[in-house]
């Protein structure tokens, strides 16, 4: 007996360097496109449920012991609390194996796992499924041409030409999308150019032995039908310096870049330096010294009604009971119009009602954007009017930011 599944292919990855060498040792993650990785996170739960489970995909000689495992399977994953549409449908499977030698077709495909390439510089998955977008990424830091080449429209531009939001890193790492044709390998030669570095020092006002965020940035401009355009900004590349303050990317492509570093030194304190570069293709470069600009920030986050009225955080901890001082994520970002690119920093978890002091900011305007802890689901008798404090001022003034409370 055959039970028929979905179509299903597979599929090859090749990497080599520019020299036609193979590159082994390259974790390879295949992953779905936009709209069917949850759907096919849910099959591939039920996939890996089942032990064996591969041999669904084969012939079975003896349909007795086949149904036997079918209804152990479905008792099991109804037990454990299978997402609702999966069940159903292997029901239907066991219900339909005394009536034919064959049952209903039903995708059985868990979530590809990733694969490290071997010594011939290959990666190789099957009974992958067909007719579903399907895209690659790479965790190396090798300037790999992934193949077939990501577009930038393909994330960022919605058929009525505006623009959406990404939230996916290095996107310099991923292929575009493509598909699979039912019973035929698919295979793509993907190559890496010559390593280009990008090379710099920390500064005096920085310490190499701390903690520290040292980011690449690159920038891209995506258009979209009706004209517009939007300028992207990349992480690609996150690094530690070296005790001396020495730092190193590696396998960075020619285009308009930026390197930042972020610190916090004692206290409330953060130290930030920024540097702009166009990256010549074919070469290295050296960034120089990265140390911060004359500048600084003050800004504090806090309480207030929607009229205004500030909330000391004191009251709030006693009316509600806090042990702790509640916490919350800030996002600063530079608002400069027409700047290649405008500054944007994240710092997780600072203290709400404290004074917060960044220095090497440029001057100019900024907007803080702070998001709340776990301390928004313990407000008793009072309400989170949003889920976020906005503000927009200028560096030299004083910026205060507010979650707003009102009584429920």
């Amino acid at each position: 007996m055959v039970v028929p599944l979905d179509a299903h292919s597979s599929l090859a990855i090749e990497l080599r360097d520019h020299l036609d060498r193979p590159i082994p040792d390259v974790r390879i993650h295949l992953q779905f496109g936009p709209g069917r990785s949850k759907e096919f996170k849910r099959v591939g739960q039920v996939h890996s449920l089942l032990e064996g489970v591969d041999e669904l995909f084969d012939r079975c000689d003896d349909p007795e012991a086949f149904r036997a495992a079918i209804a152990t399977a479905v008792d099991s994953w109804a037990n454990a609390g299978v997402p609702g549409l999966v069940v159903p449908a292997l029901e239907r499977i066991r219900s339909h194996l005394g009536d034919s030698d064959s049952g209903p077709g039903i995708a059985l495909y868990p979530t590809p796992r990733p694969v490290t390439t071997d010594g011939n510089g290959t990666a190789e998955w099957s009974r992958l499924p067909c007719g579903v977008d399907l895209y690659w990424r790479h965790d190396s830091v090798l300037p790999i041409e992934c193949i077939p080449p990501f577009v930038s429209e393909e994330l960022f531009v919605q058929p009525d030409g505006s623009f959406r939001a990404s939230f996916e890193s290095f996107l310099n790492r991923r292929s575009g999308f493509f598909q699979l044709e039912p019973g035929r390998r698919r295979y793509f030669l993907a190559r890496a150019g010559p390593v280009q570095r990008v090379w710099g020092r920390l500064g005096p006002e920085f310490d190499p032995q701390a903690p520290i965020r040292i980011a690449l940035v690159g920038a891209s401009d995506v258009a979209s039908s009706q004209g517009a355009v939007l300028r992207n900004f990349d992480t690609e590349g996150l690094v530690l310096p070296s005790e001396d303050g020495g730092f190193v990317f590696e396998g960075v492509s020619p285009g308009p870049k930026q390197v930042t570093a972020l610190q916090q030194r004692e206290g409330l304190r953060w130290v930030f330096a920024a540097a702009d570069f166009l990256m010549p293709e074919g070469e290295d470069y050296f960034l120089g010294t990265l140390s911060p600009v004359p500048g600084r920030m003050e800004v504090r986050v806090g309480y207030a009604f929607p009229d205004g009225r500030a909330i000391p955080v004191s009251t709030l901890m006693s009316d509600l009971g806090w042990d702790s001082r509640p916490r919350c994520d800030i996002v600063v970002k530079q608002k400069a119009e027409g700047l290649a690119f405008p500054f944007w920093e994240a710092v997780a978890g600072v203290p709400v009602g404290k004074d917060l002091v960044f220095e090497g900011f440029p001057e100019g305007k900024l907007s803080l954007q702070a998001l709340p802890g776990r301390w928004f689901s313990n407000l008793g008798p009072y309400r989170l009017v949003r889920m976020e404090a906005y503000a927009e001022f200028y560096s030299m003034e004083k910026g205060r930011v507010d979650f707003l409370l009102e009584r429920g």
